[in-house]
């Protein structure tokens, strides 16, 4: 496809995205590899609460910041997931095992029980 055909394509994807039909917008963001509607669908996934389905789009639009930020997170929950009932892991050495220390440590800090209770429903559920 040319630029004026990829052009046309992503105007369409972004109206699509407006109107919040989300099935299209993906198909073209896709299609033309439009990092910024690639983002945008990231995005929207978060606001959805399905941070797994936002990740592929970050990764598809190489957004190395949430890539990072939502690794740290997935990590801190799969610690919490696999400890026993009532023990959660130390945030800080959870931390320390990844290269990103600072940014992470930061982040885990500021996670509180209340937003660990949906991994715990989900590890009781499983």
């Amino acid at each position: 496809m040319d630029d004026a055909q990829r052009a046309q394509l992503i105007r369409k994807g972004n109206e699509a995205f407006n109107n919040e039909n989300i099935t299209l917008a993906t198909k073209i963001f896709k299609a033309t590899k439009y990092k910024s509607g690639l983002e945008r669908l990231g995005d929207y996934w978060m606001e959805k609460e399905k941070p797994l389905v936002a990740y592929g789009y970050y990764q598809k639009a190489g957004n190395k910041n949430m890539l990072d930020r939502l690794g740290g997170h997935f990590s801190f929950a799969f610690k919490c997931w696999l400890s026993v009932d009532g023990e959660l892991p130390n945030p800080k050495d959870a931390s320390q095992q990844d290269d990103r220390t600072h940014l992470l440590q930061e982040e885990i800090k500021e996670l509180c029980e209340d937003d660990l209770e949906p991994i715990i429903k989900i590890k009781r559920e499983i």
